[in-house]
């Protein structure tokens, strides 16, 4: 699930287009993004998408 959240947002999906595609809320996604970014070393989407191309 979090690779797949990962993929999405450094794609530019939205919080909601990646809870809507994945049928989960928000506020779900919010929290794996949060754990994506500290497990990862991350501050923001752009760091995450330079993360996801290695």
């Amino acid at each position: 699930m979090e690779f797949s959240i990962a993929m999405l947002a450094s794609g530019g999906w939205s919080n909601k287009e990646i809870g809507e595609h994945l049928g989960i809320s928000i506020n779900t996604v919010k929290h794996y993004l949060t754990d994506i970014f500290c497990k990862l070393n991350v501050k923001k989407r752009d760091e995450l998408k330079k993360f996801m191309l290695k």
